[in-house]
């Protein structure tokens, strides 16, 4: 069902970015974001009609879920918090809604796994740098009221799930072979904000 969204998420970026963004060239703007890492604040500077840096700035809530991995029910606590700097390219004049991005985060992202059994296990990104390869529609370089929407891809080094209280190898195995645990990691992103 979540997935069905995309499309119309899409659609509503760029319809939405067309309808309330007028066509004069913006040179700045400020942007907000919501994705699966949590809420940004985002400038962007327009420095030639087909691109665009941003630097975007976020940080996630404390949540708490319920995950069940390699049939072990486990209380997951989130934590994070990153920077990046964005590159945009617009390849289409005509299409400017149409944008590849590309760029570097820094950050952390603290994972807290509980089987509610004794066992007790981290999981930890935290280094030096990440990159970052998407796509994204809206987002114009225009002023006025901006609508966008990223699909992409972050690349780290990984992380390694420790035992932090007792636990066993045969999860420490599952948990390091799970791909929730591994290099690349999706993500989604919606902004609203302004062109000036």
């Amino acid at each position: 069902m979540r997935m069905a969204l995309i499309p119309v998420v899409l659609f509503c970026s760029v319809v939405g970015s067309a309808a309330f963004a007028g066509d004069e060239r913006a040179d700045y703007g400020v942007l907000v974001g919501v994705s699966p890492f949590g809420g940004s604040l985002n400038f962007s500077h327009h420095h030639a009609d087909k691109s665009s840096w941003n630097i975007a700035v976020g940080l996630g809530p404390e949540l708490t879920m319920a995950s069940t991995i390699d049939d072990t029910e486990y209380e997951v606590k989130s934590s994070m918090s990153w920077a990046g700097a964005l590159w945009s390219h617009r390849p289409a004049t005509k299409a400017d809604w149409f944008r590849v991005v590309a760029g570097v985060v820094v950050g952390n992202i603290t994972l807290e796994l509980d089987d509610k059994q004794g066992n007790e296990y981290i999981a930890e990104y935290n280094e030096s740098a990440a990159l970052y390869a998407g796509v994204g529609v809206g987002n114009r370089p225009v002023k006025g009221v901006l609508v966008g929407f990223d699909i992409g891809m972050i690349s780290t080094t990984g992380t390694t799930v420790e035992a932090v209280e007792n636990g066993t190898k045969e999860h420490l195995d599952a948990l390091n072979d799970n791909w929730r645990f591994g290099n690349v990691m999706p993500n989604l992103q919606l902004t609203l904000g302004y062109g000036f």
